[in-house]
C-alpha cells in the first residue's frame, strides 16, 4: 500500500467502475468494494443515477445496473470523455472499435 495523502480516484469513480465489471451488485457489496458505508454506498449510486451516468432496473428484489456508457464525463472541458473511456481506463470498460482495442494493446506492451 502506497503513502498517498490523497485518493486518486474518487468513490463516485470507483463505484462506477464496480458497476461496471458487477451490474448486479448489490449495495452492501459496492460498499464492501470501494471501502465506504452501505449508506454511502446508496448516496453515490443516487447521484450517478440522478447526474446521468447510470440507470437502474428492480428486478425482483435485485436492482441491475447500466452504465450509460454514452454519457460525458462533466469535469471534462472538451466534453469528449465518455463514460465507457472512464470505465476502459479502468480496466471495465470496452474498446471503441477494433482499430483503437490494436493501438492500445500496442501502447501497454
Amino acid at each position: 500500500m502506497s503513502n498517498n495523502q490523497f485518493p486518486f480516484v474518487t468513490t463516485h469513480g470507483r463505484v462506477l467502475a464496480f458497476l461496471a465489471k458487477h451490474p448486479r451488485g448489490t449495495t452492501r457489496e459496492i460498499a464492501e468494494a470501494v471501502g465506504v458505508t452501505d449508506r454511502t454506498a446508496y448516496a453515490v449510486i443516487r447521484d450517478l443515477a440522478k447526474e446521468g451516468y447510470i440507470t437502474s432496473k428492480r428486478v425482483g428484489r435485485q436492482n441491475i445496473y447500466r452504465l450509460k456508457t454514452r454519457a460525458f464525463i462533466a469535469e471534462d472541458p472538451e466534453r469528449d470523455t465518455t463514460v465507457n473511456d472512464l470505465a476502459r481506463v479502468l480496466r471495465y470498460g470496452k474498446p471503441r472499435d477494433e482499430a483503437t482495442a490494436s493501438r492500445e494493446k500496442v501502447a501497454v506492451t
